[in-house]
């Protein structure tokens, strides 16, 4: 759930989620070129993941920060809501996501993972291999 501002660190925590809702108005942004900092290897894979390398390298060498929409434009937040909808919407995604299997979420979870490590998917252990 993202309200207002979510700057340096809180995109990046924000990017480590599985899923963000936004509401409009809201802006994020990693403004580290401002401050003549970087970003770490686990947190620059994650946005890659997330919103690409062109997006990433737009996001950092810019320094901007982007608003819900154009934050939901490149794939950095999945939903942008209006503010006063933003718990709701938030919470009710939340209870149906509950509602369903929890061993299937696991499973694509750690699927989506061995994809992410292993594009190719050469060189599956046997373990891996195992999962549907």
């Amino acid at each position: 759930m993202i309200e207002g501002f979510a700057a340096g660190g809180g995109c990046e925590m924000a990017v480590a989620t599985d899923l963000r809702i936004a509401a409009e108005g809201s802006r994020m942004g990693i403004p580290v070129a401002r401050l003549g900092i970087t970003i770490g290897h686990r947190e620059m894979r994650g946005l890659v993941d997330l919103v690409g390398k062109g997006n990433a390298l737009y996001i950092l060498l810019s320094g901007r920060l982007l608003d819900a929409h154009e934050a939901l434009r490149i794939g950095l937040v999945n939903q942008v809501v209006p503010p006063e909808d933003l718990h709701d919407a938030t919470y009710r995604l939340a209870n149906e996501i509950a509602a369903l299997a929890p061993l299937s979420h696991a499973v694509n979870k750690l699927t989506l993972r061995q994809v992410q490590a292993k594009p190719r998917l050469a060189d599956l252990s046997d373990e891996e291999n195992a999962l549907p």
